[in-house]
C-alpha cells in the first residue's frame, strides 16, 4: 500500500458537472466524499477557469462545493485498483491509497474525433480541444475560427468561441 491514505464513504471519480453535483448530493445526504480529478481547479473540461468568474454558472456549483465538507484530492490520476473498494491514484506527491465504500466515475465524455481529409492539417483540431485551448489561454480575438460537424457540444464551443 501507498504511504498516502485516504477513506470516504463516497468517492467521486472526475470534477467536472457531473462530479460536483454528484458530490454534492452524496454530502447534503451526510456521506463523507471526495472528488478525485487529475485537474488542479475543479470543473473539468466544460467549466475550465471558468471558478474565477463570479457570474458563471460553474460558480455557483463551485460555491456550492465549498459551504460543504467534500474533499477535494486534486492533480491526482487513477491508475490501478489494487483491491476492492481502493483505488490508487499517482499525483505531484507521489502515489495515494484512496478507500471507499461507494464509487462514483464522472469521467466526462471523450470527443469522437473522426478522420476526414485534411484532419492532420495544422491548426485544425477537435472542438473540445479548441475549448481547452482557449480556456488555457490562447487567443482567438480577431481570427476566424470554422466549427464543423454535428451535436451539442459543437453549439456550447461555439457560443463560447464567440464570446472570446
Amino acid at each position: 500500500m501507498s504511504s498516502l491514505q485516504k477513506q470516504f464513504d463516497v468517492l467521486v471519480v472526475g470534477g467536472g458537472p457531473a462530479g460536483i453535483a454528484a458530490a454534492i448530493s452524496a454530502s447534503e445526504c451526510g456521506a463523507r466524499v471526495g472528488v478525485v480529478d487529475d485537474n488542479f481547479a475543479l470543473g473539468g473540461q466544460i467549466w475550465r477557469g471558468e471558478h474565477a468568474k463570479s457570474d458563471s454558472k460553474a460558480s455557483a456549483w463551485l460555491q456550492r462545493v465549498n459551504a460543504t465538507a467534500i474533499e477535494f484530492v486534486p492533480g491526482v490520476r487513477i491508475i490501478d485498483q489494487p483491491k476492492a473498494n481502493v483505488l490508487r491514484g499517482e499525483g505531484p506527491s507521489g502515489c495515494i491509497d484512496i478507500l471507499y465504500r461507494k464509487l462514483i466515475l464522472a469521467t466526462g465524455a471523450r470527443e469522437r474525433f473522426l478522420p476526414f481529409p485534411g484532419w492532420t492539417l495544422q491548426n485544425v483540431m477537435g472542438a473540445g480541444a479548441l475549448q481547452a485551448l482557449v480556456k488555457g489561454g490562447l487567443p482567438i480575438r480577431g481570427k476566424r475560427v470554422v466549427v464543423a460537424g454535428t451535436g451539442p457540444l459543437l453549439l456550447a464551443v461555439a457560443a463560447y468561441l464567440h464570446k472570446a
